[in-house]
């Protein structure tokens, strides 16, 4: 048996962590192609990072990038029931704010 799933919609947010911190996250709503109002959320994390050279003609700080990477907030297999993919990402998003903001 195979589950197929379509990306639906792709938001991206921030929380405020800290006073002057915030943690970025993207996610993706994919709609079950076989089961009416089923939803699977994917939540990426983004972190930043900086790449010093080591030959000797670089920038004095190097250079920084931005990756993106799998988050386990939200525990992998779950699925909403929802009547659209903005109301299955609200369901996400609040699950998050009260694991990030306790």
């Amino acid at each position: 048996m195979m589950k197929r799933w379509n990306l639906e919609k792709t938001i991206e947010l921030e929380f405020a962590i800290a006073s002057e911190h915030y943690q970025r996250f993207r996610l993706e709503a994919l709609k079950s192609a076989d089961e009416e109002g089923r939803y699977k959320i994917r939540l990426f994390d983004y972190d930043l990072f900086r790449v010093t050279p080591t030959f000797s003609e670089h920038p004095e700080a190097g250079a920084d990038h931005e990756i993106q990477f799998a988050s386990n907030l939200l525990v992998d297999g779950d699925e909403y029931q929802a009547a659209s993919a903005d109301e299955a990402l609200q369901i996400a998003i609040d699950r998050m704010r009260k694991q990030l903001l306790v």
